[in-house]
């Protein structure tokens, strides 16, 4: 067996239960397995167990065994691992060495003996095969997080691993890259190298591994072919709260068939119109600059602003200079407004929000109110030893006196689900309740503009959706949002506008529903939609309002 785990079980120091529970899989060469489960029930564990992190790297009590080829995870730690398996952990930053990209997976090949003579072409394959071969004169330190995601891929890749083991590798990638990682998954399956793959975002992960394995609690609910599982467990999924196919969505609303099928396309007209109707999005823009906010007065206003980050040019002794990143970009936001920021991988997301908080170098104009901003990877922003510490510190630096800070922390943890973890390090966490801690620090304190780079990435569906209403109550409370997202779905839900960067430059900026239409402008982006999105999309006549839409998909899952 290439991966296997025997009657594992995982408790962390000080936690009340396991965190795996008496788990057994068993995968041969070739096999590829998908673990799905809702954020925190031990699928990271799983993967870290098996890459003999846990015991070793982080403190943990473990029983039972992980073995990774003929390595033995639990006794040999990760250093064994190592020599059979590649692994690419949710967050990349937290496993890139060194500063250039052709560099990093030079290490990994320099830590294989492979000759210097064979490394170019060994570097050319690896990126190639992660998607990533325009990345490779660049510095890791300037990447996305999507591209840093690819490089940690083709990272793994370049050792030419006979286990591959993959913790949530699309989440922070563009809908289109992220199934090219699918596709990835699929080839190297057929190559004789076995795969685990801990993932959240299924629809976008085609095609879906053979196998799959779902964790609830840290132990196993079903573990076999990916087709029955999803058959006999997709709605129970669904109801507990996991990201399911669009088919499986379908079936559990109470479809008759399968998207674009006649009756499933009359049927979701007649759902939706049976929906009260969603209110009145905001005005279309005017070009490339918005008609003005849908609330009350601007929250922000910025007028052809420029973001630059620092570069380094290749070279010891190499100057660092100030690079353009992001150009002239024109957005102005209201009170009670949100509005969505997309585009592929390196296209500047991220860098525009950083300017927009005052962390980068900007030209043009720029007015703010009060403003928060939750940043791409949570542990970034941590400060405190507890949940509860990590909340109540934005509140009691702004002076509010006990009670009340005690009050809006109460709520706060329950708001977001944290409530059984106030006494947890927030170092602690899965990265889908870190990524909700940081939700929660950003809004228990009265802001004017909420600033957040991919707010669902890590959580599971009903992570997501909630954070969508989040971002749709703040707004209503009388805050702008802006939100970056490769989620369409998620700013469907909550936003009003989308602006589309492309190299750092804006091709499209209007009325939500105008800019997902515009299928143009969209692929000339390098968007993908997701496949409820695309059969929107494509409908001939008038389309059925979105937010309802979904509103209504939702409604008629939870009503069954």
């Amino acid at each position: 067996m290439s991966a296997t785990a025997e009657r594992l079980t995982v408790t962390y120091p000080r936690a009340g239960v396991a965190a795996l529970d008496d788990v057994t899989v068993r995968l041969p060469d070739g096999d590829a397995l998908l673990v799905v489960g809702l954020s925190g029930s031990g699928k990271s564990t799983l993967l870290a167990a098996l890459a003999g992190i846990v015991g070793h790297t982080v403190d943990a009590e473990v029983s039972g065994r992980a073995l990774v080829g003929a390595v033995d995870a639990v006794a040999g730690g990760q250093r064994a691992v190592a020599a059979v398996a590649g692994l690419v952990l949710q967050d990349p930053a937290a496993q890139t060495c060194l500063d250039t990209v052709v560099g990093e997976i030079e290490h990994v090949l320099e830590n294989r003996a492979v000759p210097p003579a064979a490394m170019p072409a060994a570097v050319e394959a690896a990126l190639t095969a992660a998607g990533a071969g325009d990345l490779a004169g660049r510095a890791t330190g300037e990447l996305s997080g999507g591209q840093l995601q690819r490089v940690a891929l083709a990272a793994a890749l370049a050792g030419r691993p006979r286990v591959l083991l993959l913790d949530e590798p699309t989440a922070l990638l563009d809908p289109r890259a992220a199934r090219d990682v699918g596709a990835l998954v699929g080839r190297l399956a057929t190559q004789g190298t076995t795969a685990v793959v801990v993932e959240h975002r299924v629809d976008d992960l085609r095609p879906l591994p053979a196998r799959t394995l779902v964790l609830d609690g840290g132990r196993i609910v079903a573990c076999g072919p990916t087709a029955e599982v999803l058959a006999t467990h997709g709605h129970r999924l669904l109801a507990a709260g996991c990201w399911v196919p669009t088919d499986v969505l379908l079936d559990a609303a109470g479809a008759p068939g399968r998207l674009g099928d006649p009756g499933t396309d009359a049927w979701l007209v007649e759902l939706t119109a049976r929906r009260a109707p969603s209110p009145p999005p905001s005005p279309d823009g005017a070009a490339l600059v918005a008609a003005g906010p849908r609330g009350g007065d601007p929250v922000l206003d910025a007028r052809r602003m420029s973001v630059s980050r620092t570069r380094r040019p290749h070279g010891r002794w190499s100057r660092a200079r100030q690079v353009d990143v992001v150009h002239d970009v024109d957005l102005r936001v209201g009170r009670g407004e949100v509005v969505g920021v997309v585009g592929v991988n390196g296209c500047g997301k991220s860098t525009l929000l950083r300017g927009l908080a005052g962390l980068d170098r900007t030209r043009g104009t720029r007015r703010t109110g009060r403003t928060a901003l939750v940043v791409q990877h949570p542990e970034q922003q941590l400060l405190c030893r507890t949940v509860a510490a990590e909340i109540a510190y934005g509140p009691r630096r702004a002076g509010l006196p006990d009670d009340e800070v005690d009050r809006r922390v109460t709520a706060a943890l329950h708001r977001f689900g944290l409530h059984d973890l106030a006494d947890r390090s927030p170092y602690r966490l899965s990265g889908g309740q870190q990524r909700r801690l940081s939700l929660a620090c950003a809004v228990v304190t009265d802001v004017d503009l909420l600033l957040v780079d991919e707010p669902t990435f890590g959580l599971d569906r009903a992570g997501a959706l909630d954070t969508a209403g989040v971002l749709r109550q703040v707004s209503e409370d009388g805050a702008g949002v802006v939100v970056v997202s490769h989620d369409l779905e998620l700013l469907a839900r909550c936003a009003d506008r989308l602006l589309v960067l492309r190299d750092g430059r804006p091709v499209a900026h209007g009325r939500l529903e105008a800019v997902l239409g515009d299928t143009e402008t969209l692929d000339a982006a390098g968007l993908a939609r997701t496949d409820l999105l695309d059969w929107w999309c494509g409908r001939p006549g008038p389309r059925p309002p979105l937010r309802s839409l979904l509103g209504a998909l939702d409604a008629a899952v939870s009503a069954r």
